[in-house]
């Protein structure tokens, strides 16, 4: 019998919705432009679902040109695989190898588990905004900046 994959597409999704769903899910694929109109965007932003969907414990499918955010976080954290063209042929590659390469299966949950806690952690987040707004020193409370505006917490 011949493997036949299903893309389900959500549509939007009110934030709450979004683990749900997610945990049935197998692969999450991550679509970016291949238009050269938006080259500077692909280089330079980094696609928040990526977030969420390593969260999810799903590997990703990032589906764009090779000069991108996407590639550069995947070539650190093997957390999925990249394809770079828009031949259905490659793209059905780049599935079988996310579902069938051994090597991968076996070390994508220390590389998911080393994306988070390095790069993509609420505590990471918090560090770098902290650096950002020059409070680096300042110490936090459960995971929040102590002295937020008016003392509110972050």
């Amino acid at each position: 019998m011949r493997w036949v994959p299903q893309a389900v597409c959500h549509g939007r999704k009110r934030p709450d919705e979004v683990p749900r769903l997610l945990n049935r899910d197998t692969i999450a694929y991550l679509p970016y432009w291949f238009s050269h109109r938006r080259s500077l965007a692909v280089r330079t932003a980094f696609p928040s679902k990526m977030s969420a969907y390593l969260a999810a414990g799903l590997p990703i499918l990032y589906h764009g040109p090779e000069r991108s955010t996407p590639t550069e976080f995947l070539k650190r954290y093997p957390v999925g695989v990249g394809c770079h063209t828009l031949d259905p042929k490659g793209l059905l590659s780049s599935l079988e190898y996310l579902l069938t390469d051994p090597r991968f299966i076996e070390h994508f949950p220390d590389a998911r588990r080393a994306a988070l806690e390095d790069e993509l952690g609420e505590h990471v987040m918090l560090a770098r905004f902290r650096q950002f707004i020059g409070c680096a020193g300042v110490s936090t409370t459960q995971g929040r900046i102590a002295n937020g505006p008016e003392g509110q917490p972050w």
